[in-house]
């Protein structure tokens, strides 16, 4: 029986923020289809140069990091809002699709605009759609960049474009009297690195990897419905810890099969590494002292990584 490494798991509330698209923009065109095209120039009516060269390169960074999306990226021309909702004027807007899920781009000629932009978009579609009783909104999960905010679906995957657009992540909730907490991918890779620091490994947090070719494949992917499902990242104390983390929904749908597969492709590579493998979680280390102190502090058996 393997370990379960997270320490909110069976407490914690899955709760992905619902993205309801079209509230307060103009703009209703659907998203493009992505390819791994060369990302092409926007050409929309705006006046500012500063947000057109800003969702320019929030669609190079996404599409530089994962060639196969936001090659064809949507810049939308009509960015035109609601004055009912009073929120800041936006300078350009674009939308991509990442791992099927819609991430728009909101750029402004204020980088002030970005909070306020943020803490307002975020009440008006809590209240629309809280509102009608059909629906449950809890939040939007927002990557923040000086001149745009970029929204995405969910948890995990704002977390990776966070590290790929080089921003902040930011969770804004309707009600912040209600904390919210997340069973996801993430929510795993937390878990590990705090209980690798109770145990004496010192990891530092876990950093996103986005250069890792595993982004640009389909293991960390569900398979069922190619959603991200698994995070990749290391150490940031101790670059040689290779750490993954399974959302535990898709662990407790296909057993042992996605962390297994990455296991598999580690072996591949170097098959002197040492592995550590829970339901949820995959720990990688070539070092064996190291191995073996991680070992203990997961209470998880070390083995070689090819003795899957």
């Amino acid at each position: 029986m393997r370990a379960r490494w997270s320490l909110r798991r069976g407490s914690a509330l899955l709760v992905a923020g619902l993205v309801f698209v079209g509230a307060c923009g103009g703009d209703k065109t659907s998203h493009a289809k992505t390819t791994a095209s060369t990302t092409i120039a926007p050409t929309v009516v705006t006046s500012d140069v500063g947000s057109l060269k800003e969702i320019t390169n929030f669609a190079r960074l996404v599409h530089g990091a994962l060639p196969q999306f936001c090659g064809a990226p949507t810049y939308h021309r009509d960015i035109s809002q609601n004055p009912k909702f009073h929120l800041p004027i936006l300078g350009a807007q674009a939308t991509c699709v990442v791992w099927f899920e819609q991430i728009q781009n909101f750029a402004f000629a204020d980088p002030a605009d970005v909070g306020i932009y943020i803490a307002r978009r975020t009440a008006i579609d809590c209240k629309s759609v809280n509102g009608t009783g059909r629906s449950v909104m809890y939040g939007y999960h927002w990557i923040v960049r000086p001149q745009s905010a970029t929204l995405v679906p969910a948890n995990d995957t704002a977390h990776v474009l966070a590290a790929i657009l080089h921003g902040t992540y930011r969770q804004e909730q309707c009600d912040n009297r209600k904390p919210l907490r997340f069973a996801g991918a993430w929510n795993e890779i937390d878990a590990i690195n705090t209980l690798l620091q109770h145990g004496g490994v010192n990891c530092g947090g876990v950093k996103i990897d986005v250069t890792n070719a595993l982004y640009r494949g389909t293991l960390l992917l569900d398979p069922k419905n190619k959603h991200l499902a698994a995070i990749h990242g290391s150490c940031a104390a101790d670059s040689r810890i290779q750490v993954i983390g399974l959302a535990p929904n898709v662990a407790d749908r296909t057993g042992n099969n996605v962390l297994l597969n990455l296991q598999k492709q580690y072996c591949a590579h170097d098959a002197g590494l040492r592995a550590i493998r829970g339901d949820t979680g995959l720990v990688v280390t070539g070092d064996g002292p190291l191995a073996d102190h991680i070992g203990t502090a997961l209470t998880t058996p070390v083995t070689a990584v090819c003795a899957t």
